[in-house]
Parts: structure tokens; C-alpha cells; sequence
């Protein structure tokens, strides 16, 4: 019996070698087959974070009545007796004076970083590293003092990470003796 790979023709040049294993035991009547396949894949696209609104200032009064004033004006042009279509519409617009009013009063999340989890040192080896990256070609020793900041700033790291659950008791006393034994060698 004769066994085949189907590949559609867009992709039939990506096919780059195929091999039948005749001795292969597979339980079958049919022979083992083997592709070797070339695939370019394309980088996936970064998407767009989402922005979202502070709604922890609604905690505040004052912020709270300015929202609700807000909202209320923009709202005040919505009818109830409207047909389907006019329905949309106005749904539409009740959520354009939503997300309007938000942005204004409340504003926007703003992204923040883990604080204090690397030390200075550990920073400053970074950027020492980010400035060497370039110069790699030049002689013989800044590759070698590159792979070293490389490793020094993993060890740094994990210390400075060991550091930081251990101030907020995160680890337990037998875990902190083995971590220690095993990774800190500082």
C-alpha cells in the first residue's frame, strides 16, 4: 500500500525532505512516513494595553457627586418613546457619556512597577551591561567582562529576591536553609 503526505500547493516549496521507515514496526499495514518541513512564522503582534478607569477615587464624596453630575448631563439628551433604531443610538450614547465622563473625572489607572525588588547594585550592573551589549566587537575582553555582569546579575538577582521574601516572611525556616545552601553562594 502506498502511504502520502498531503501538502497543499501554497505550501509544497516549505517541504524540504520526505522518508519512508520501511522497518518501523507500527502494527499496520501502512508504512511510516517522515517530513521535514520549513516554516517561517510570523512575530505576533503586540496588542494595545487596556486602559482603565481609577474607580477608587469614587470612594471620595466629592469625586462621587462630580461623576454623578457629570453623567446626568450627558444623559439628559436620551428619550424613553424611541423606535429600535433610535434605542441603539441612544445606547450608544449613554456609553460614549459613560466612558467621556470616566476619562474626565475619574482618569486612568496608572502602570506601576514592582517596587524595590532589585537593589541599586543589581540596577547598575544593567545598565553596565546595556553599555558594553554594543561594544562586544571590540576587543577581546569586553565580551568575557559582559558574560561575566551576565551571570552576576542572575546571582544578584536571586539574592536580592531571596532578600526581599525574607523581609515579608514569605519563605518558611526549612525552605530558607536549603534556598540559601543551594543558590546564595555569595
Amino acid at each position: 500500500m502506498i502511504d502520502h503526505i498531503l501538502v497543499r500547493r501554497k505550501w509544497r516549496s516549505s517541504v524540504l525532505s520526505l522518508r519512508i521507515y520501511q522497518s518501523a514496526d507500527v502494527v499496520s499495514d501502512h508504512q511510516l512516513l517522515f517530513a521535514r518541513v520549513r516554516l517561517k512564522l510570523k512575530a505576533a503582534k503586540r496588542r494595545d494595553s487596556v486602559q482603565r478607569h481609577n474607580v477608587k477615587k469614587l470612594t471620595d464624596q466629592a469625586v462621587l457627586d462630580e461623576y454623578r453630575i457629570t453623567v446626568e448631563e450627558r444623559l439628559a439628551s436620551a428619550t424613553t418613546d424611541l423606535s429600535v433604531n433610535d434605542m441603539w443610538y441612544t445606547i450608544h450614547i449613554c456609553a460614549d457619556a459613560f466612558n467621556t465622563s470616566s476619562r474626565d473625572v475619574l482618569g486612568f489607572v496608572k502602570r506601576r512597577s514592582e517596587p524595590g525588588s532589585l537593589s541599586q547594585r543589581t540596577l547598575d550592573l544593567v545598565k553596565e551591561r546595556k553599555r558594553l551589549k554594543g561594544r562586544k566587537n571590540e576587543t577581546v575582553a569586553v565580551p568575557k567582562h559582559h558574560n561575566f555582569l551576565c551571570r552576576e546579575i542572575v546571582r544578584i538577582s536571586k539574592a536580592d529576591a531571596f532578600a526581599k521574601y525574607m523581609s515579608t516572611g514569605w519563605l518558611t525556616e526549612h525552605i530558607k536553609g536549603q534556598y540559601t545552601q543551594q543558590c546564595l553562594k555569595v
